[in-house]
């Protein structure tokens, strides 16, 4: 009676966790467009987004805050300036994305997660957008602790 008992609590305690736990976010494909400019970003079922965007300043920042925090040498920066091209690797053209959503169940986000040209693997090794499903939103976001750099555009999927 007593194991019986105990195996039906634990069954009812297995269904209400998972029925309160938070589904599988879900990407939504196609079009988000820029709320602030003319750039887009367009996710394909491919596991491949092609971003029309200029990442300059954001590779900057990731630049700035790979040197500082590995406290590269000067030549060993320039290796890192010259490898980090956000533009040429990442824009007007579609490239592969891995997710993360990792953070999900804490933030409400799934990352796209994109891996930099990094010889040194210290430092920023890899950027990423993160998506809110609820919203329907991919933001692009970063501010430097080196500099006064800042990117925040947020791109809403097109209805």
């Amino acid at each position: 009676m007593k194991k019986r008992f105990l195996c039906v609590c634990c069954i009812l305690m297995v269904l209400i966790q998972s029925s309160c736990s938070n589904p599988s976010a879900k990407i939504k494909y196609g079009v988000y467009r820029s709320e602030t400019s003319d750039a887009y970003i367009e996710v394909y079922e491919d596991s491949t987004v092609y971003i029309n965007y200029d990442l300059s300043v954001f590779e900057k920042i990731l630049e700035d805050e790979t040197i500082e925090y590995a406290d590269f040498s000067e030549n060993e920066a320039q290796i890192i300036r010259e490898n980090f091209n956000l533009n040429r690797d990442f824009a007007n053209k579609k490239v592969k994305y891995e997710l993360d959503d990792g953070w999900y169940k804490y933030e409400g986000y799934i990352s796209f997660l994109f891996y930099l040209n990094n010889p040194y693997e210290e430092g920023v090794v890899s950027w990423g957008l993160a998506y809110y499903p609820v919203s329907e939103k991919i933001i692009l976001e970063a501010d430097s602790t080196v500099s006064d750099d800042h990117v925040s555009e947020i791109f809403v999927l097109e209805k």
